[in-house]
């Protein structure tokens, strides 16, 4: 999992990017992925996105969100995720 982007800045233990793309995908030029403007990644925790939408091989699609929240906590399998 990972943040593909060309600017990325750090602010603590924070990483700040602007118009990129989280994806799972592991090539350098993603297949897929959440394209937003705003991308906040805190380490070994979650990622948090802004307006997004899905992008498949380059192309955006009609899916749109308006907030994402992804967790890069791997134990969690299925079921629901509450904090703690």
């Amino acid at each position: 999992m990972g943040v593909v982007n060309d600017s990325i800045k750090q602010a603590n233990d924070e990483f700040y990017a602007q118009d990129g793309i989280f994806t799972t995908c592991d090539h350098e030029v993603p297949h897929f992925g959440v394209r937003s403007n705003k991308q906040k990644v805190i380490p070994d925790k979650e990622v948090i996105v802004g307006p997004s939408n899905v992008e498949i091989m380059g192309i955006p699609t009609p899916l749109w969100i308006p907030f994402g929240f992804f967790p890069l906590n791997i134990e969690q399998k299925s079921g629901f995720n509450f904090s703690s």
